[in-house]
């Protein structure tokens, strides 16, 4: 990103995350803080279980919902 750019793709970045599924995001960063010392196999099922956990959520639900509807997921 350019140096003037940045202030505004930052931003963008942040009101995407503010939007987003926020147990989901959470997850996610400990996947990847995981998998430096995880191996494949450990952090596959690892994965399959946080997937299970996040999809039985509320927002898991609905974004499960709003992708079978084609539309704009809404999280709490």
């Amino acid at each position: 990103v350019a140096a003037d750019d940045l202030l505004d793709e930052a931003q963008k970045l942040a009101q995407m995350f503010a939007v987003g599924a926020k147990g989901s995001n959470s997850a996610i960063k400990q996947l990847l803080l995981q998998s430096f010392a995880n191996g494949l196999e450990t952090q596959m099922e690892i994965e399959g279980r946080t997937i299970a956990h996040c999809s039985a959520t509320e927002d898991g639900h609905e974004g499960i919902a709003a992708f079978g509807e084609k539309r704009k997921p809404h999280f709490r």
